[in-house]
């Protein structure tokens, strides 16, 4: 049963604020610059969500210590706007209103970059498909692509290749390939029936690709690759 979240008002210095480690929205320029005139014309409307700290937060392998009271779950561009609004000379933006879902203790991590997928914010035209990818990584192990894309409000494609490019890379191809006049190949094809699918793949080889730059990895190699590693993610380890 998912847990219900609860939440206490409160007005905030934005000093006592800090962003996640794994936020992966971000806005232009010139969104900052317009949701910053927004806030300075009309203050914060939408309190942004927050948590407390009274534990180090765990993520992707690393450990953060950060020494304020609270972690931001959702509403990363509208603190980027008070702040900017804030720097600028607009005093009154130096408190805003939160809401407080309790303390990091109560939450595991995966949970909180749940919420903050899933919540209705102003989230920025720009997003990290790779810190995406880590998020779904996370949900995956406890629902379908499909229930999360439901969950977000995005594709489940999209979804599934930033989980997929979010992962290791398969520990065969650690090393560089045999060089492509002796090496055996089996041939595969792959239909798509719409070319954004194509496009989809083709974007998907090209991060797998960023991985092996400078190595003499074949465009093929990579194909294959990510095609494993997609067949990998979708069939359940055994034992599982």
């Amino acid at each position: 049963m998912k847990k219900v979240v609860a939440y206490q008002e409160a007005v905030v210095q934005l000093s006592e604020i800090a962003p996640n480690p794994w936020n992966p929205h971000s806005s232009t320029p010139e969104e900052l610059d317009a949701l910053s005139t927004s806030l300075i014309e009309r203050g914060v409307i939408h309190p942004l969500v927050v948590v407390a700290f009274d534990r180090p937060v765990e993520w992707d392998g690393r450990t953060f210590e950060v020494q304020r009271p609270y972690m931001l779950v959702d509403g990363h561009q509208r603190l980027k706007a008070a702040q900017q609004a804030y720097a600028a000379g607009h005093d009154a933006l130096y408190r805003v209103p939160v809401r407080v879902i309790g303390s990091l203790s109560e939450w595991e991590e995966w949970e909180l970059a749940e919420i903050g997928q899933m919540a209705n914010h102003q989230g920025g035209s720009l997003e990290d498909a790779a810190k995406t990818g880590k998020i779904v990584v996370q949900l995956q192990k406890r629902r379908s692509i499909e229930d999360i894309a439901k969950s977000f409000g995005q594709r489940p494609a999209f979804l599934a290749q930033a989980a997929v490019a979010a992962r290791p890379v398969p520990a065969g191809l650690t090393g560089a390939p045999v060089h492509t006049s002796v090496r055996k190949t089996h041939n595969v094809v792959l239909p798509f029936d719409e070319a954004d699918e194509v496009a989809e793949f083709e974007s998907l080889v090209r991060q797998l690709a960023a991985q092996f730059e400078g190595r003499p990895t074949t465009k093929g190699m990579l194909r294959s690759a990510t095609v494993l590693q997609v067949l990998r993610a979708a069939v359940p380890a055994e034992g599982s």
